[in-house]
């Protein structure tokens, strides 16, 4: 996130701007580090459970901390009237460490899905997902397994199940179906003005004479990494 940081701030052509991040690095023997700043976040989701999450950085509701260039004649600004300008910076990244396992599902997501899609809705998509796949099994017992061939499912296109009066949808990634799939979600859940999603939650909580119901339109993008143990040499593969 530093080096990132440091590089937009060197770049003459970015005059001013700001933006959250969410940074994750995977190690072969299985070990993930993340550095999350502001209100974009992950969820870590194992055999049909969120196993972790993150939590969102705010100075105030709905002013999360971010990455910024101010503008030196904004600063001067400021700084002869009076104001302040959020400018927030990679030290003050939230860092955790966690352990990932074979068949693990990581998600990556901006604010346009973490303010429409409660984490119980993103499971339900992955899950519903990674087992339309084949990806996630139901064993004997009646517990989610991960599949025997998963490697050989990442390695292969899978194809989005059919909607009705549209074109089959090409063959695409596992990967690719899943931030797909979450992204639709998040759309339609942010333009439904009927039913709350969390961010519709805190406003009621904070401001209740708002009267906010439904989504929240927003930017909306999401990375989703499924996590596949080498059974030859038992690296982590992404």
């Amino acid at each position: 996130m530093q080096v990132g940081y440091d590089a937009i701030c060197a770049d003459k052509s970015v005059l001013a701007g700001g933006s959250t991040a969410c940074v994750a690095v995977a190690s072969p023997d299985g070990r993930l580090d993340v550095a999350n700043l502001g209100d974009s976040g992950f969820l870590h989701l194992r055999l049909n459970a969120v196993h972790t999450y993150s939590e969102p950085q705010t100075h105030a509701f709905n002013t999360p901390f971010q990455l910024s260039i101010v503008p030196p004649s904004v600063a001067a600004r400021m700084a002869a009237f009076g104001g302040t300008q959020l400018s927030d910076l990679p030290r003050d990244a939230d860092v955790s460490q966690h352990r990932l396992r074979h068949g693990d599902v990581l998600v990556l997501a901006t604010d346009g899905v973490l303010d429409n899609l409660f984490n119980q809705d993103v499971l339900r998509v992955a899950s519903r997902v990674m087992g339309s796949t084949g990806a996630w099994t139901m064993s004997e017992a009646g517990q989610v397994q991960v599949a025997d061939d998963l490697e050989g499912i990442i390695g292969s296109p899978v194809k989005p199940s059919r909607v009705p009066g549209k074109q089959p949808a090409s063959a695409v990634t596992l990967q690719s179906l899943l931030a797909t799939e979450l992204v639709l979600a998040a759309k339609r859940a942010s333009v439904n003005t009927k039913q709350d999603g969390p961010f519709a939650k805190e406003v009621q909580k904070y401001y209740p004479q708002e009267n906010w119901h439904g989504g929240k339109i927003d930017d909306i993008c999401v990375v989703a990494v499924v996590v596949v143990e080498d059974p030859v040499s038992t690296r982590s593969k992404l």
